[in-house]
């Protein structure tokens, strides 16, 4: 078993030293596979085939997809679904995932109330439709 480690009673076959680098030259032109077309289109006017908002999450899952092609082409699909079995196991009480959850949103609460009572203002929101277009004029 040269280059595999066990785990938990599965051979798990280990990366060469070019994986990694492969792994993030994929990652990096996937990524702008989908983003140029909102990138170029805001840069020389006009608009994308698809919706900025679908090819930013489009291009963001990038690093998830790839890991699933190298994952299935170096170990097949029992491969995958070690990876992905992953996201399922929990290694800490649930309370500490409702934590996660629930506490970067008090905090922001927690300072805009603070900055509200010491006589900070907060600055109006945008409408939805102004979010669209100041996404996209930052491609530029």
């Amino acid at each position: 078993m040269r280059g595999q480690t066990t785990v938990a009673g599965a051979a798990t076959p280990q990366p060469s030293g070019r994986a990694p680098l492969a792994y993030f030259l994929v990652v990096f032109a996937l990524a702008w596979l989908c983003w140029s077309p909102a990138v170029l289109a805001a840069r020389f006017g006009g608009r994308p085939l698809l919706p900025l908002p679908l090819l930013q999450t489009l291009g963001s899952w990038a690093p998830v997809v790839v890991a699933v092609a190298l994952t299935t082409r170096g170990g097949g699909w029992g491969a995958v679904r070690t990876l992905l079995g992953r996201y399922g196991r929990w290694r800490v009480r649930a309370g500490w995932y409702g934590v996660a959850l629930v506490a970067p949103p008090l905090a922001m609460l927690a300072a805009l109330g603070l900055s509200l009572a010491f006589g900070g203002h907060h600055a109006p929101f945008p409408s939805p439709g102004r979010w669209w277009r100041s996404t996209s004029s930052r491609c530029s």
